[in-house]
């Protein structure tokens, strides 16, 4: 299976993008899609990721800088260092037949090149489920850090996972993510939910 993953651009590309999260968030979780919306498109960069063989729209996600936003970061028990540059990820959607197949990996991974690196943000955040939180591959392979204290979302009980995108074993981890990513795609298993949001009813970062 051929997946391409490249931001959108166009307005045929926010057109695919939006039934994508239409399907996941809207149809499948019940989430209304007024509470989707992006802001500006300056602080926003937003990809998507088609199955080449049948031009199929499968999967998409957000990266939103919040550097500043003092109500946000307050909502989210969120205490970064003064003038700090903070961007977070949110609105992963993958339609039910794509997921286990590393989509969620490959898109954060992507986003991380395109506009956390080049960016030069300080932390990257975003919200998960609780439960599952601790024993994701956010936490374990992309060092990001889960919070203690829970927090209502549209996904229910979840918790605030942050990363420091300066800590040198951060930066480390993506380097291990991107090579083991390789191997993935040189050497395919069968697929596999390595996001544990990428199961049942919760397609990850909201």
């Amino acid at each position: 299976m051929l997946i391409k993953i490249a931001p959108v651009i166009t307005q045929a590309d926010e057109e695919a993008a939006w039934s994508v999260k239409r399907k996941v968030f809207g149809l499948e979780m019940g989430i209304p899609m007024a509470n989707l919306k992006l802001p500006s498109a300056s602080k926003v960069l937003q990809l998507l990721a088609w199955d080449e063989e049948s031009c199929r729209p499968v999967a998409t996600l957000a990266l939103i800088e919040t550097s500043g936003e003092a109500a946000t970061h307050a909502r989210y028990g969120l205490q970064f260092r003064l003038n700090s540059r903070s961007v977070r990820y949110t609105q992963l959607s993958v339609l039910k037949p794509y997921r286990g197949l590393q989509l969620s990996l490959r898109l954060i991974l992507e986003g991380h090149r395109l506009f956390v690196e080049p960016g030069h943000f300080d932390y990257s955040w975003l919200v998960f489920n609780a439960e599952r939180a601790s024993s994701s591959l956010l936490v374990q392979l992309l060092k990001f850090a889960p919070g203690m204290a829970t927090v209502a979302s549209d996904m229910g009980v979840s918790r605030v996972l942050v990363r420091n995108e300066q800590a040198p074993e951060c930066k480390a981890a993506i380097r291990i993510a991107e090579a083991s990513l390789h191997s993935l795609e040189t050497f395919p298993p069968q697929p596999t939910n390595i996001f544990a949001a990428e199961t049942q009813r919760a397609p990850g970062p909201r």
